[in-house]
């Protein structure tokens, strides 16, 4: 719950983080939950997250990123 404006930003932010991590660190079923979630907690830090993960992932992992990155440019909830 959040009880003072202004708080939820920080939620977001740390929500972002911990997604992108799950994202990263599972596959299949797990990495479409952490995707889900991601574009309804909808933090501005996620391209950068999702960028930084890019940096040290191949193959599939790296596709996928890119395509988290496009599917969150295009997010339906803004």
């Amino acid at each position: 719950m959040v009880a003072v404006s202004g708080e939820e930003a920080a939620t977001r932010a740390v929500a972002a983080k911990a997604l992108v991590g799950a994202f990263v660190s599972y596959s299949g079923e797990l990495r479409q939950h952490a995707s889900n979630a991601l574009m309804v907690v909808d933090d501005p830090s996620t391209p950068a997250l999702v960028a930084a993960a890019k940096k040290s992932a191949t193959g599939a992992l790296a596709a996928d990123l890119d395509k988290l990155a496009t599917r969150f440019a295009k997010n339906p909830t803004r």
